[in-house]
């Protein structure tokens, strides 16, 4: 009976921390982003060490802080199915805290039989706060699971029960004493209480039984050998690295400790953490039956403190208490992640408790009552997370909903409606420690291959995808929208912003028709020439489109506004292309300034975009913007463009027909200079 109610209450559990796992929370804090940037720019780059730099974010502004590493090397190995987005990087705290429901039921079970482990892990499995944490992505996720485990590791090897056991089988109890208790120095600077919590059960134990034999202090020696062993690289760092040590992060303020015991004992079941990131403001952690619950348990656990079940409770409040309470904020939920397998224990402790002191026919009212009370919990935490936490502006806000929003509006649009993303740091390698713009956060909230995305520089060209049929446009940043060429602004003034999307900077573009009838005008006004060896000025009209290789067609040109530029200026040149196929992935596109057709005067080469982003029948807006030296002198150039491969700089040639060529450049149009007139800006 209690097997299949463990069944219950873990699916339970599951079902409380996967439901709309990816929108709640809709995006990643920063706090989160400062972990994963710890994973994507150190870990994945090969860099394995004890302790890392992470970013810390308080009222006072932003700080780096040293990391303990477990978290994130086990992290970064969970991303490699996964990969990152909501989903991969949140999947790993969901299995964290399943496994955390266990570990609490199998140590409730052991200390103090099924009726204790199952209230615990029934209470654990709805309380708010486990639920939410086992939806972000930081490191304060594993904390509970390490206590839980160590305690358990102490409970099998010992003998809490003052019972013989066979001695031959507690080497491998006290080994994984040893390892947990050594591991959990690489987790958190909180894990310095978990080590002195288990050190003082280990005296406690020993002085409680006065005689230990022989054997059983072999064991104890192996296991703190094990413990050595693991525990020897965090020393070595301490040393070398003591700026990034656990014990210059490991607590807050120390001026009001009493006024810090009341706010965080009130904060279990009066009026909880006021931080939007953890909590709904000001809601307690639990109920005020189970409060009193609690309290009931730590009466009993104190009036038996003599026996080694209950002595183990006692000494992981009084160990793992200080951390949690004493903060610069306080209560702060976030700190008494290390002593929520306790506080539920001691739950399950009271509730069972009264249970078996009263008789068997009020027994089964009572719990019938803490069945009710857990099912009347589960409410109201759904209450409370998916629709109140859930729809607060200032939750929104601390977990870049804004990013998370447009990243979940693209993976349920991109494989339908193609995403171009207005980015002029399109081609930007992201350094360590270099900070995250929206772009890169965007493709981080995303949970779809990031491949669906098409970056290009918008304020010196465009993509139509599909020759404009239909498209999304994401312009980053709202300030980048006074940056946009302004024949790009043009063309995306055409279509419709998305409502409630990012302010109204995801734009719903269709253009087709416009495309084809802009694209028509320049078959008849913007003519071309092949390239001539002779006189540049000797112009042979040639109507687009001109193929090129490279599977590149030349569409035609904007005309030129201003053909009269003077020295210090640049001259815009702008130029549509259609992509036929596959085309190089080190394609450039050369605009030169000619008064000799073999030495330019004037040149750019430049891509506005990743040509592996290209597709057949996209239309590439290109937009150079030559340069105008102090050498140049004064007269008339021709404008002259092609394309061509950067690793090998060969130029791709022009085609007359299926079989023959014409060069490897077209000529545009001339263009004025006048060496006499300096630009001003």
């Amino acid at each position: 009976m209690y097997y299949v109610v463990a069944v219950i209450i873990l699916l339970a559990g599951a079902g409380l921390r996967l439901w709309n796992l990816t929108t709640l929370p809709t995006g990643l804090s920063d706090t989160e982003l400062s972990h994963v940037n710890v994973v994507e720019d150190t870990i994945w780059q090969g860099s394995i060490r004890v302790f890392y730099e992470r970013d810390m974010f308080t009222d006072s502004g932003r700080e780096v802080i040293g990391q303990e590493s477990l978290y994130h090397l086990v992290l970064s190995g969970v991303t490699i199915p996964f990969g990152l987005g909501t989903f991969g990087l949140r999947v790993f705290s969901v299995l964290l805290g399943m496994v955390t429901l266990a570990v609490i039921y199998t140590l409730g079970v052991r200390l103090f039989g099924y009726r204790v482990g199952i209230i615990s892990m029934g209470v654990y499995a709805v309380l708010m706060y486990p639920i939410l944490l086992s939806r972000l992505v930081i490191v304060e996720t594993a904390l509970p699971l390490m206590v839980a485990s160590v305690m358990l590791a102490l409970a099998r090897a010992f003998p809490v029960y003052y019972r013989t056991r066979a001695e031959s089988t507690n080497t491998t109890d006290y080994a994984t004493m040893g390892v947990l208790v050594g591991l959990s120095f690489y987790l958190h600077q909180f894990s310095l209480f978990i080590v002195l919590m288990a050190m003082a059960f280990i005296a406690y134990m020993m002085i409680l039984q006065r005689q230990v034999s022989t054997r059983r202090w072999s064991y104890i020696g192996f296991g703190m050998l094990m413990f050595f062993i693991i525990v020897m690289p965090y020393g070595l760092s301490t040393w070398r690295l003591p700026e990034l040590a656990a014990n210059t992060r490991i607590m807050g303020n120390y001026e009001s400790i009493t006024l810090s015991i009341l706010e965080s004992t009130l904060g279990l079941m009066w009026q909880g953490d006021s931080n939007v990131l953890y909590n709904l403001p000001n809601r307690p952690m639990m109920d005020i039956v189970s409060g009193l619950l609690l309290t009931i348990g730590l009466i009993f656990s104190i009036q038996q403190w003599r026996n080694p079940r209950f002595g183990l409770i006692l000494i992981a409040i009084i160990f793992l208490g200080p951390p949690a309470i004493i903060n610069d904020i306080s209560p702060s939920f976030l700190a008494m992640s290390v002593v929520l397998p306790v506080i539920v224990l001691l739950v399950g402790i009271g509730a069972g408790q009264i249970i078996e002191l009263v008789p068997n026919n009020i027994g089964h009212i009572l719990k019938v009552s803490v069945a009710i009370l857990i099912v009347g919990n589960l409410f109201w935490t759904a209450d409370s997370l998916y629709n109140q936490w859930g729809n607060l502006d200032s939750a929104h806000q601390a977990y870049n909903g804004d990013i998370g929003e447009i990243a979940l509006h693209f993976d349920q649009t991109a494989d339908e409606i193609p995403v171009v993303i207005c980015n002029p740091d399109w081609n930007r390698y992201r350094a360590v420690d270099m900070p995250y713009n929206q772009v890169d956060l965007v493709k981080l909230h995303m949970n779809r291959d990031a491949v669906l995305l098409r970056e290009v520089d918008c304020s010196e060209g465009f993509v139509f995808v599909d020759a404009g049929r239909h498209q999304q446009v994401l312009i980053a940043d709202p300030m980048e929208a006074t940056a946009l060429l302004p024949l790009v602004a043009d063309w995306i003034s055409l279509g419709t912003p998305i409502d409630n999307l990012a302010n109204g900077m995801v734009i719903n573009l269709q253009v087709q028709r416009e495309l084809e009838d802009a694209l028509g005008i320049l078959t008849t006004t913007t003519p071309a020439s092949y390239a001539t060896e002779a006189d540049v000025s000797e112009l042979v009209p040639v109507a687009p489109p001109i193929r090129f290789g490279g599977n590149v067609t030349w569409l035609g040109y904007e005309t030129d506004p201003f053909p009269e530029y003077p020295v210090g200026s640049v001259v815009p040149v702008g130029t549509y292309w259609r992509i036929e196929g596959l085309v190089p992935s080190d394609l450039v596109v050369f605009t030169h300034l000619l008064s000799d057709p073999l030495f330019p005067a004037a040149q750019t080469d430049t891509i506005l975009i990743d040509p592996r982003q290209l597709r057949e029948r996209d239309v590439y807006l290109h937009n150079a913007s030559v340069p105008l030296q102090a050498s140049i002198e004064t007269g008339d150039y021709v404008v002259s463009v092609g394309v061509y491969q950067a690793s090998s700089d060969e130029r791709l040639p022009v085609f007359l027909d299926e079989r023959s060529t014409r060069g490897n450049r077209i000529f545009l149009y001339q263009v004025s200079i006048d060496a006499n007139d300096q630009f001003r800006n």
